[in-house]
């Protein structure tokens, strides 16, 4: 993401008919099938009323993934270029910047919790789990890893995340003591973890104590390469669409 409006973007009206919706309501479950059939690349007419679409392909997969996660094509591999052109034609990845000859272009997916809310269900009705699809993915799509494993601590925190919203993703929010359980299990020791550092009594508290009742949101991972974006302005808009960011290198 390299500007306010490329994070901001969305259809509003699909967006304000999903939130004023029933959480199991036929006009929520048609909106988000209608962005799974996108997502995944359907052909022909798109019914909205059929049943769930399932993940087949690993590049329906690897489009789900994309969706949650900013994932990056190391280019160098010489499948990399047809892997990634299938992705924009068929999977809602977005070319951002090409050359005239194609020889270098920069490709992302934009910030849609609703598209992400759609991988999150497509992948929950197959019959295996982010963890194994990335893995295959790694060794099999030119997928860059990270320079210090940021792509395997993103999906540590989403599994944490995932694990407590139910099945398929019904429950949108999560509290933030059983997320740091849900993360770090058993060590966490919330409720007699303290604060390294305090200015006064009131603070110094245990951390289950201090967050009790706090809720938290989000459902993908936007990567953030303009520094400036990192700033009390703009973080707002990230927590309202659901993003966890991941700050640029270094």
């Amino acid at each position: 993401m390299d500007s306010v409006g490329d994070s901001c973007r969305t259809s509003c009206r699909f967006a304000s008919r999903y939130a004023v919706s029933s959480p199991h309501g036929p006009i929520r479950t048609r909106i988000l099938h209608f962005a799974t059939q996108k997502l995944l690349g359907s052909h022909g007419d798109i019914n909205v009323d059929a049943g769930p679409t399932l993940v087949t392909r690993l590049d329906q997969s690897l489009a789900c993934l994309s969706a949650r996660f900013p994932l990056e094509f190391d280019f160098s591999d010489p499948n990399a270029r047809s892997l990634v052109r299938k992705q924009i034609e068929h999977h809602m990845r977005l070319c951002t910047i090409a050359t005239s000859d194609f020889e270098e272009f920069f490709t992302t997916v934009g910030s849609e919790p609703l598209l992400a809310e759609a991988a999150t269900e497509a992948m929950a009705s197959g019959e295996t789990n982010p963890i194994q699809q990335l893995s295959i993915h790694m060794g099999k799509s030119c997928i860059n890893h990270g320079e210090r494993g940021e792509l395997v601590a993103a999906l540590l925190v989403m599994q944490a995340r995932d694990a407590l919203t139910g099945d398929k993703g019904s429950r949108r929010w999560v509290h933030v003591c059983d997320f740091m359980k849900s993360l770090l299990g058993d060590s966490a020791r919330i409720n007699v973890a303290l604060p390294s550092v305090t200015f006064s009594k009131e603070e110094h508290r245990p951390l289950a104590e201090t967050f009790k009742g706090a809720r938290m949101w989000f459902n993908h991972v936007i990567k953030i390469r303009d520094t400036d974006l990192i700033n009390v302005r703009y973080l707002w808009k990230f927590i309202s669409r659901g993003a966890m960011i991941l700050c640029a290198n270094s």
